[in-house]
């Protein structure tokens, strides 16, 4: 109701059109967070989504949006989209750790260990060597890496049988051969 109003004011108030943009994008971005503070996902997202991907959007307006919509995603397990959206904001605000260890986890839950790294290493550079969380990043990213290093095993093990089997094949020709 306080939204309407406001609103009203904008109609008798006179703006120019750069004024009632900015003011839209703002009544938007408070209807979205609005929204979400109620549980409804779908209805902040529908809200937040224009405002983070319109250019005349401040980077402000912009960064609140990306990590409204992040966060929503996150809440739905839409991990592809709330780690895209958690990368949106890091462009915006690249230092902030927190958002940092959000977007690796989110990448994580996405099935994307590399990009879980690529953040998770960003993050420890800026984390005390003894704290938790640098503990914590530095096991996570040590235990994606063996992860990598046995799927690569994994597909490389049955072209190295086939090879054996060649390998046997040829073998066994070659002493039929020289029978």
């Amino acid at each position: 109701a306080s939204l309407a109003r406001l609103d009203q004011s904008k109609q008798r108030g006179g703006l120019n059109e750069e004024s009632k943009l900015k003011w839209d994008r703002s009544r938007d971005l408070l209807q979205a967070q609005l929204e979400a503070s109620q549980q409804n996902h779908e209805e902040a997202i529908r809200y937040a989504k224009p405002i983070a991907l319109s250019r005349n959007s401040s980077p402000e307006q912009r960064g609140k949006s990306w990590l409204l919509l992040a966060e929503m995603y996150s809440e739905t397990s839409r991990w592809d989209q709330a780690a895209t959206a958690y990368d949106e904001v890091l462009k915006l605000s690249s230092s902030n750790t927190g958002l940092r260890l959000s977007a690796a986890d989110a990448w994580q839950r996405a099935r994307q260990p590399r990009r879980a790294i690529e953040h998770l290493e960003v993050a420890r550079e800026s984390l005390k060597p003894a704290s938790a969380a640098f503990l914590e990043a530095s096991l996570f990213i040590a235990g994606a890496r063996l992860v990598e290093q046995l799927k690569i095993q994994t597909l490389l093990m049955p072209i190295n049988c086939l090879a054996q089997r060649v390998s046997q094949s040829l073998l066994c020709l070659s002493l039929l051969v020289t029978l």
